[in-house]
């Protein structure tokens, strides 16, 4: 077997300099994200960037929902490490998620489908 149905989708490789390569890398994507992907997507874009506390918070989702859609979406190139940090309310540190050039395109392309 090649493949399993739950693997992530293969990804179109995109040069991030480039806002035309990416919006042809996004064109290249499913036509549809998952229901919890897509909360999640949104959620991030709508925001200068969250920690998964802060993505569950906005939501509604648990933070065994959140993760491994944030894992799917960062696999994806449609969000990525921000490279900040935010105490959650345990006090730990945690990554901040922010959304990519494609993390939008797709964001957009996913608000027009019907």
């Amino acid at each position: 077997m090649t493949g399993d149905l739950f693997d992530p989708p293969p990804r179109a490789p995109y040069s991030v300099t480039s806002e035309t390569s990416g919006q042809a890398a996004a064109s290249l994507a499913p036509r549809q994200l998952a229901r919890y992907q897509l909360l999640v997507l949104e959620a991030v874009c709508a925001s200068d960037g969250l920690t998964d506390e802060e993505i569950a918070t906005r939501t509604g989702l648990m933070g065994n929902t959140v993760r491994p859609r944030r894992a799917e979406l960062a696999e994806r190139t449609l969000i990525r490490d921000s490279d900040r940090r935010r105490k959650t309310r345990s006090g730990r540190s945690a990554v901040v998620w922010c959304a990519t050039p494609t993390g939008y395109l797709v964001r957009d392309s996913q608000r027009r489908t019907p």
